[in-house]
């Protein structure tokens, strides 16, 4: 028989008998016990059982149930003497044995065997037997997948007749409106072969809830109820269950069908197992209810005491494994929530929000507490320092660019730009910082040179193409996880990296310019940061990246939005970052070369990096962070200026000495004075003595007054001429004694010719110590001299100033050498001479300009 404690593990086989669905009851021998007319009662002795539960069986074509062992069931036809005595040639207690079974038949859809009052139907479905009212009225339900179909049976004078009326209800009396008749016979089983419920291709798909066979015909309304039976039951088996309608990835719950989860194909009895014993940390059940029917408990469970299972004490119930995980190991007491979850921690290991770290995080406080803003926030853009906040440059933090003997592992500050990093720079923490194992990192950065740009002692390792941590499972074995960038950095970009830790597992995301660039979850493990242990960024101990660094942050928490970091490339107007490398700078429309400044430079022609031009130091970019002028400069408020006596020169970048004749000015020429000392005054540059004609002196500078200074008309007899322009008077010879007492050095007027001079002694004077020298002629430093002349003579004085004070050495000679225009200047302490290339002729009128602009003279 099936083995009932077998039932609910569907281990079942079935041994085939002997196939006797064509056997004729007619073509048996019988005994001379009896005669087979009468119509016999038959009583049970066996039955077929199938343990009756709440949970159905479910069969789909290719499943089956099968019994282990050999047996028989057998009919015992008791005869009544009482419907016909006279037919009997025995005693009245004569009985007929025949082994029969039921058996899947192969050649007919339905079959029907008939033993008189004895009535079974098997065709691959499923069957049951009923009577009514004990009459010889039987209902077959037969049932194809979840669709039943009834077949109402009813004996007259050795037939039977059935109806099929499509419906669950026992058969109405009275007569059928329609009927087929089939002969009567006997099924012919014996306790060979094996018996099958489903199995081949053709079989059921659906639920069996259960199977019941007697030896004995009859209603057997024990187990066929319609009162009593659970809602919305309106039948139901005989301990009064309602087999429920709940498909096979669904479980019951109450009067409700709730979802298993996905990966149960086998079903569920509840929404976080596979499992179909009550307690899911059951490996083997011998029943779905009862706390007491575990037979094995899985890994990492033990008995609960009361027959089920439960996890030990170090390891919690995962529904995705299906399964009891271990704990993390360093749990001295396990919350059994997730892989990481504790109450207490093992040797000094210290616990920080349920999970067991190396110590308490930076900056968590006294309570170690977590904490939402930025532990570290620090600005690379402004100061010249060896440490920003815990972080310092290279090896030591008295060490640093520009001005503080700097290493060469120092990043070099970059105007507009942040630190300059290139591979070999660094900034190490000067104390060890602990992260949290949910931590966020944020660099504003621009990369030249792809390489690592952040580094946690080999811990953590972030660079240009992407993120690398080592991290741990709950046994504490350490793993390298990475997760790839996915793009190129270029020009300036916000690069930042999420470490989130929830409910055992880890989620790692990278972010550029707040928009998610790739994201790698991470199952069972943890990062868990190593105390004494250093942050380094710029490189790492294998690489380094070049580029620029603007601003870091760190967050010992997970971040989502950093949009607040994100500052704009420079447009129009550069109020922001310089998207250009360290050889260049931004002109204010345009990227210019540095040329020979390997450090940067801020502006044209100038490697200082100084806001201030003379400044030596300065601890910044910006206006007022000068600490030391240079050499030969003094501060001027918060600016550096050359001191009196020397200026600016810019190729040089240092303070020099003036023109002897400047008190101050702009260059090495003397007619770049700014400042000129005591009795001196400024004109164009130039520090004089006095002021030119057509100058008015104010304040000690000369300002102009008109442009023509000297208008000298020779068309005249008067032995003193005053010109048109400035009235200065110019005397005829030795005195104003002039036409007709010519004397011996006067020149003589010719009429509509001008004065005709001898070349011996012929001249005209502006004496310095005349009575008529008022005002005196001073040629300004830029000038124009016009001449109109007949020469006769090639070689010859024109016009002349000697400087009486001075040895009369000469201010400026205006002749002739060979016919040809020079003129001789004494400029600053020298001497210029200057030669046209032009002869004039002799006889002949002539126009000669001689042009000083400054410092070159033009003729």
């Amino acid at each position: 028989m099936l083995n009932k404690d077998k039932a609910n593990s569907l281990e079942f086989n079935v041994s085939i008998v002997q196939d006797l669905a064509t056997t004729n009851f007619s073509n048996l021998n019988y005994s001379s016990q009896f005669l087979p007319v009468p119509m016999p009662t038959i009583s049970c002795t066996q039955k077929f059982l199938i343990s009756s539960t709440n949970q159905l069986f479910y069969f789909d074509a290719a499943s089956s149930i099968i019994e282990n062992q050999k047996f028989t069931l057998c009919y015992y036809f008791k005869w009544d003497l009482s419907i016909n005595p006279l037919i009997w040639e025995k005693a009245p207690n004569s009985y007929i044995s025949k082994s029969n079974i039921f058996s899947d038949f192969y050649n007919a859809p339905y079959h029907l065997i008939v033993l008189y009052a004895f009535l079974i139907l098997f065709a691959r479905k499923i069957m049951d037997l009923a009577n009514r009212d004990g009459k010889l009225n039987f209902q077959l339900i037969i049932i194809v997948g979840l669709t039943a179909q009834v077949y109402c049976i009813t004996y007259d004078s050795g037939s039977f007749s059935y109806q099929n009326i499509l419906c669950l209800s026992y058969c109405p009396t009275g007569n059928l409106q329609s009927f087929t008749t089939s002969t009567a016979m006997f099924i012919q089983d014996s306790v060979s072969g094996n018996v099958h419920v489903g199995h081949d291709s053709s079989g059921f798909t659906g639920f069996l809830w259960k199977l019941n066979i007697y030896n004995s015909n009859g209603l057997h309304l024990s187990d066929w109820r319609t009162v009593g039976c659970t809602s919305p039951c309106t039948k139901c088996s005989n301990n009064l269950s309602c087999p429920s309608d709940c498909p096979l990835n669904k479980y019951i719950y109450g009067s409700s069908c709730l979802d298993c989860m996905a990966s149960c194909d086998k079903g569920c009895v509840s929404s976080d197992t596979c499992n179909l014993c009550k307690t899911k940390e059951c490996a083997t059940c011998e029943a779905f209810t009862g706390t007491d029917s575990c037979s094995t408990c899985i890994t990492n469970a033990v008995s609960d005491g009361n027959g089920g299972c439960t996890c030990n004490t170090n390891a919690f119930w995962v529904s995705l494994t299906q399964s009891c995980e271990k704990c993390d190991v360093i749990c001295s007491n396990c919350l059994k929530t997730a892989y990481f979850e504790c109450s207490t921690c093992t040797g000094s290991y210290q616990l920080v929000g349920n999970v067991c770290l190396n110590g308490c995080p930076y900056e968590f406080g006294g309570s170690c507490l977590p904490v939402t803003t930025p532990v570290i926030n620090n600005s690379f853009n402004i100061d010249f320092q060896g440490y920003y906040g815990i972080l310092t440059t290279g090896t030591s933090s008295s060490s640093f660019q520009f001005f503080n003997t700097p290493e060469s592992v120092d990043p070099i500050p970059a105007y507009m730009r942040g630190l300059y990093f290139d591979g070999s720079a660094y900034l190490l923490s000067s104390a060890s910082i602990l992260l949290y194992h949910s931590f966020s990192i944020g660099l504003w950065l621009y990369v030249t040179a792809s390489g690592d740009i952040l580094e946690k002692q080999t811990r953590l390792i972030l660079s240009s193409s992407g993120v690398a941590a080592i991290m741990e499972d709950p046994t504490q074995a350490a793993a390298s996880k990475t997760l790839s960038l996915g793009a190129t950095l270029a020009d300036w970009n916000y690069l930042s990296v999420t470490f989130a830790y929830l409910s055992g597992s880890t989620t790692i995301t990278i972010y550029v310019n707040n928009v998610i660039a790739s994201t790698l979850p991470v199952s069972k493990y943890i990062y868990r940061d190593l105390a004494s242990t250093n942050l380094m960024i710029g490189k790492s101990s294998s690489s380094g990246f070049k580029g620029f660094i603007n601003s870091f942050q760190l967050w010992n928490a997970p971040i989502s939005s950093f949009s607040s970091y994100i500052i704009a490339v420079c447009g129009s107007g550069h109020a922001c970052l310089w998207s250009c490398d360290l050889s260049h700078f931004w002109s204010g429309s345009s990227y210019i070369s540095c040329n020979s400044c390997i450090k940067g430079c801020v502006r044209a022609g100038n490697c200082n990096i100084c806001e201030d031009s003379l400044c030596l130091i300065c601890t910044g970019f910006g206006s007022g962070k000068c600490t030391q002028c240079v050499s030969n400069a003094s501060f001027i408020g918060t600016y550096c200026q050359c001191n009196s006596g020397y200026y600016w020169n810019d190729i040089n970048e240092s303070c020099e000495l003036c023109d002897i004749s400047c008190k101050s000015c702009a260059s090495a020429n003397w007619y770049d004075c700014l400042t000129c000392y005591s009795g001196y005054y400024m004109v164009l540059g130039i520090c004089s003595s006095s002021c030119p004609s057509g100058y008015i002196s104010s304040s000690g500078v000369c300002a102009f007054s008109h442009e023509k200074i000297f208008d000298l008309n020779l068309n005249t007899l008067n032995g003193i001429v005053y010109d048109d322009a400035s009235l200065i008077p110019v005397i005829t010879g030795s005195t104003k004694q002039f036409y007709p007492d010519y004397e011996a050095d006067d020149p003589i007027p010719a009429y509509l010719r001008g004065f005709y001079f001898n070349g011996e002694s012929s001249i005209l004077r502006m004496p310095e110590c005349s009575t008529y020298t008022l005002p005196k002629l001073v040629i300004a430093p830029a000038f124009t001299i016009s001449i109109w002349l007949n020469i006769e003579t090639a070689d010859s004085a024109i016009f002349s100033k000697h400087n009486i004070s001075d040895n009369y050495s000469t201010v400026y000679y205006i002749s002739l050498i060979a016919g040809k225009p020079t003129i001789s200047l004494l400029i600053s302490s020298s001497a210029f001479f200057y030669m046209s290339q032009t002869s004039l002729n002799n006889y002949e009128w002539s126009h000669i300009v001689f042009t000083l602009e400054m410092n070159r003279a033009i003729i």
